[in-house]
């Protein structure tokens, strides 16, 4: 599956009409012929009530103008309760009753609470007559909503009303910017600029679509106009320095850059300028130079520690740019977008649980924000924490989420853990959030197909393949689906006949095979037929079905059995189900001071199991290196990459005996393999060096296992041959096998 993304969210950007709505309550609350008395009274107070919400707006203090529109909105209900209920379109007595819902509207929308922002707006949309700004609020809503197309109908039934709505246009323009239908943005967003030429976010959409179109002639030619009409306004050299990266030389850019600098002394984005254009070409140490030098004269700018962070991440220095962290945080401790930036670092270098505290920090000093919880969620689910990640999910839902981040991530790690009604909550969320995330569509769809529900999964992966013809996920969950309208036997034959890597050897297989053709054909009989296909000496080829299958398909969730002694981490694995890499990584994680102690891991008696489990549980404890790799029959090598988060210990003792097989001699091969202070006790393993594929069908109740795969570790394989210990043990007790740990002899 593809790295799940989401377009980036330009910052908030449409007013609700600020002027216009306050005006309507200044206006009146000075009566102008609308009574006296109570009900003057009444109306001065409602009045004032949103002139303070929308002070309050305009400092940038959504709760508390959030708090006085409330007041306010209860107040219109209090005058007339039916309004409280209304739910269909009625002429209001008088026109400026539903200001305050439309304002609340634009309040919840400033606080990225755009499902509250819609509800409100909807609400002051069925009290009639309404105005052209009551529908920027709705297409404010609905944008933040990721509803583009509807967004887009507001904005135009906002032009319908009033055709200077100007927000509208700026509205209507990102959209089609965010959609890369960059002519018609620029459209809307030169309609836009006729009203506000001076706005420099407009500016820089309408810079970034010309680029974007290609038109870096007409780039450079709006770069030059901005600086020329707005010669004191750094933002306009910052847009023309964009137009020059796109088509100027390195040398005129340079000079560029040394004359912004010199022209805005005071302001540190100037200065940094240049700074960028080194590293953009590479010129890291150059670029490290200049910033400190900017450092002499700004010691306390938190964005040039970020600049200096970014560069040595980009070189992959991940040690310098946490030095340069380490300082910025001494000189402002209180900036959540460094603690955020050092997460995103790590991150970068795969290391998900080192960025994990850096978004936590990030999250502490501003719990709203989004970035920082979606950076943190995404690092779990990476280092496949999925049991500290579903938990963690739970708790930022209070998040307002302008994205489909966290809930896509939320499925993500519920579906790994194996709480399926968990994950299809959170996939829903995520497609009401975004109807475009065609992932989540495609994570629908393969949920629905785990569970039977045919109907549901053909729906899910065809809206997928509209947003994204190529969507293997999806293209899998049809090619599935067309598997399942054929005979059972039919589906083992060519599952078998594809899978089964010593197919070449059996004598006379596909007159065996053969006999699955038979239409009603049943699991034991199916069953008889691939002990006939298999190779006499091979036992690890086999059918399973009625209880047995119900035997082999279930998990003991006691298959990871932790003791914690003082120095001494014991973890007892009994086998390598779905989830007890789940289970081991969050007993590791429980760990406090690992560096300190000796982990010990029982491997005795464990027949194997799940090689990604194993290989997973290898990721918690090894650097980024490739732990295994399996080859197919076919040919083809698949690698078992580690990233570079891991907990260290100061020794790790594996346990095993001649019972040890399969995927516990792959996590014991490679945690010798890969750790210097990793030892084997015990006898020599098994030597299972080969792994199986599986046919499973819940319906029928069957499952076959087929030799499919080689695995080795380093080019190591251990068929026939097993791992011999690095110290032997004669006894069967634990105490036998611990001596060694505990420094006695065995």
């Amino acid at each position: 599956m593809l790295e799940h993304k989401q377009m980036k969210r330009f910052p908030l950007w449409i007013s609700a009409g600020i002027g216009l709505l306050a005006a309507a309550y200044l206006i009146f609350a000075n009566g102008n012929g609308i009574g006296t008395g109570a009900d003057m009274r009444w109306k001065t107070k409602l009045a004032g009530e949103n002139e303070t919400a929308v002070r309050l707006m305009n400092e940038n203090k959504y709760e508390e103008a959030l708090t006085a529109l409330q007041i306010a909105v209860q107040d219109v209900y209090d005058h007339d309760p039916s309004l409280e209920e209304a739910k269909e379109e009625r002429t209001l007595s008088d026109p400026v009753l539903d200001v305050p819902l439309s304002n609340m509207s634009w309040a919840y929308n400033e606080m990225g609470d755009y499902r509250n922002g819609l509800a409100a707006i909807r609400k002051a949309l069925l009290l009639l007559p309404n105005t052209a700004e009551e529908y920027v609020n709705e297409g404010n809503a609905l944008y933040g909503l990721n509803r583009g197309e509807e967004a887009l109908a507001s904005f135009d039934r906002a032009l319908a009303l009033d055709p200077d709505a100007r927000y509208a246009f700026y509205g209507k323009g990102v959209i089609h910017y965010e959609a890369g239908e960059y002519a018609e943005a620029l459209k809307d967003l030169d309609r836009y600029l006729a009203y506000e030429p001076d706005d420099m976010e407009a500016a820089e959409k309408k810079m970034f679509a010309l680029l974007n179109a290609g038109g870096n002639d007409e780039a450079a030619a709006y770069g030059d106009a901005l600086v020329k009409d707005y010669p004191d306004e750094y933002e306009a050299y910052r847009l023309k320095n964009e137009a020059m990266r796109a088509s100027a030389d390195y040398e005129a850019i340079q000079a560029f850059d040394r004359m912004v600098a010199a022209k805005f002394p005071g302001n540190p984005r100037a200065q940094e300028l240049l700074g960028g254009l080194y590293g953009d070409y590479g010129q890291y140490d150059d670029a490290r130079d200049y910033y400190l030098q900017l450092l002499n004269d700004n010691p306390a700018e938190s964005s040039i520690y970020l600049a200096l962070m970014n560069n040595e991440s980009d070189r992959d220095d991940v040690d310098a740019a946490l030095g340069f962290y380490r300082d910025a945080a001494r000189a402002d401790a209180a900036d959540p977008e460094l603690h955020r930036t050092m997460g995103r670092i790590y991150e970068e270098a795969t290391d998900y649980m080192a960025a994990v505290p850096y978004y936590e920090q990030a999250i502490k000093l501003d719990p709203q924000d989004e970035e920082a919880v979606i950076g943190k969620i995404r690092s779990l689910y990476r280092a496949k924490r999925n049991i500290r990640c579903a938990d963690y999910v739970r708790d930022a839902e209070a998040v307002r989420a302008s994205k489909s981040d966290i809930a896509f991530y939320g499925g993500k790690c519920n579906e790994e853990l194996g709480r399926n009604a968990e994950a299809e909550a959170y996939f829903e969320q995520a497609v009401e959030a975004d109807p475009g995330d065609a992932e989540a569509l495609a994570e629908l769809a393969a949920l629905n197909l785990t569970l039977r529900r045919d109907d549901s999964a053909l729906d899910f992966s065809e809206k997928t393949l509209r947003l994204d013809t190529d969507n293997a996920d999806a293209l899998y969950v049809q090619r599935e689906l067309q598997e399942r309208k054929k005979p059972l036997g039919e589906r083992v034959k060519a599952f078998f006949a594809a899978s089964y890597m010593y197919g070449a050897q059996v004598n006379d297989e596909d007159v065996w095979l053969a006999k699955l053709d038979e239409p009603s054909i049943t699991p034991a009989e199916i069953g008889a037929v691939i002990d006939r296909a298999r190779l006499p000496d091979d036992p690890f080829t086999f059918a399973v079905w009625g209880e047995d299958y119900d035997a082999a398909t279930s998990e003991d969730e006691r298959d990871v059995d932790v003791r914690n002694e003082g120095s001494v981490v014991y973890m007892r694995i009994a086998e390598f189900g779905e989830h007890t890499d789940d289970r081991f990584l969050a007993a590791l994680d429980a760990v406090e001071q690992p560096a300190g102690k000796t982990l010990v891991i029982d491997l005795r008696g464990n027949a194997g199991g799940l090689a990604v489990s194993a290989n997973n549980m290898l990721d918690g404890l090894l650097p980024d290196v490739v732990m295994s790799t399996v080859l197919y029959k076919d040919g083809q090598a698949e690698p078992y990459e580690s990233d570079a988060s891991h907990v260290d210990f100061k020794h790790v003792y594996v346990l095993v005996d001649e019972r040890t097989a399969s995927a516990s001699e792959l996590l014991a091969l490679g945690l010798r393999t890969y750790l210097p202070n990793a030892t084997i006790v015990g006898r020599t393993t098994l030597g299972k060096g080969v792994g199986q594929q599986a046919f499973m069908d819940d319906e029928q109740g069957i499952a076959v296992f087929a030799v499919n795969f080689y695995w080795n570790v380093r080019e190591r394989n251990i068929m026939g041959t097993g791992i011999t210990p690095d110290i032997a043990v004669r006894g069967d007790a634990l105490a036998d096998f611990m001596k060694p740990v505990l420094g006695g002899r065995t």
